[in-house]
């Protein structure tokens, strides 16, 4: 019941799509969302392997980190949160979760079926290219920015494709509507360095322009939803102060 408690008392952890429908003007600029908002950070890998190196756990535990089911958990009421994260993420058995939240394990198995059915048909499993794909995507993304070539970046792109922003509660979907938007931001990103890393079991990479005295800050994280069409989401996080976790620097020399 603590547990359950515990979720009852922690806030709900939005991205841009979960709270408004995406922009139609990617001309416009970009909307600040409320300081007081608490968005949903990434989270890196190596969270992964902290407490176990087994290789099955590990790719079980990227399948459950990743941002669309995490994103997905924030809309479920904190019993159902409860019984998805103890079956499914962490593999108790119906009995075990019933004993710790005090219900029946009828209750338990109604509570997992109605939150699983609330998920996002997209979140229950996300179809993975191959390795060489997904190196090929990745390279051709990085490219795009770092030549600022906004038509090799619609090209890698699904036609269906979500980019957005935290802390911005501007987002796009479409390549043309992306294609628009990120077009007229992209020539201050030519030969941009980049860092590769990983976040939500998800391949990311850290993009830091150049600024004023030469310096190249980090800008923004980019995490990828890859499938073998293309990319299909983009979740650029620009709070750069919430990527502490992550082994990257903040800033890279002239």
């Amino acid at each position: 019941r603590a547990f359950v408690k515990a979720l009852e008392r922690s806030k709900r952890r939005p991205l841009p799509s979960d709270l408004q429908d995406a922009a139609a003007d990617p001309n416009a600029a970009p909307l600040a969302g409320d300081p007081e908002l608490t968005w949903l950070q990434p989270a890196p890998d190596s969270l992964l392997t902290a407490t176990t190196t087994d290789p099955g756990t590990v790719v079980a535990a990227r399948e459950t980190m990743r941002l669309a089911f995490v994103a997905a958990l924030q809309v479920l009421p904190p019993r159902q949160r409860a019984v998805l994260i103890l079956r499914d993420v962490l593999c108790w058995s119906a009995a075990e979760v019933a004993t710790l939240l005090d219900l029946s394990v009828a209750a338990v198995n109604s509570a997992l079926q109605r939150a699983r059915a609330r998920l996002p048909a997209d979140t229950d499993a996300i179809m993975q290219p191959s390795e060489q794909r997904q190196r090929e995507l990745l390279d051709r993304y990085v490219a795009a920015f770092q030549n600022a070539d906004v038509d090799e970046l619609v090209a890698v792109l699904t036609e269906d494709a979500v980019f957005e922003m935290p802390p911005f509660l501007t987002w796009f979907r479409g390549v043309d509507a992306i294609g628009a938007f990120l077009g007229a931001r992209m020539r201050g990103f030519g030969n941009t360095p980049v860092v590769h890393t990983s976040a939500n079991g998800q391949p990311a990479v850290a993009l830091y322009p150049a600024i004023a005295d030469g310096e190249h800050r980090l800008h923004a994280l980019h995490v990828l939803s890859l499938t073998a069409q293309g990319v299909g989401h983009i979740v650029a996080f620009q709070d750069v102060d919430g990527l502490g976790r992550f082994d990257i620097p903040r800033a890279l020399p002239a």
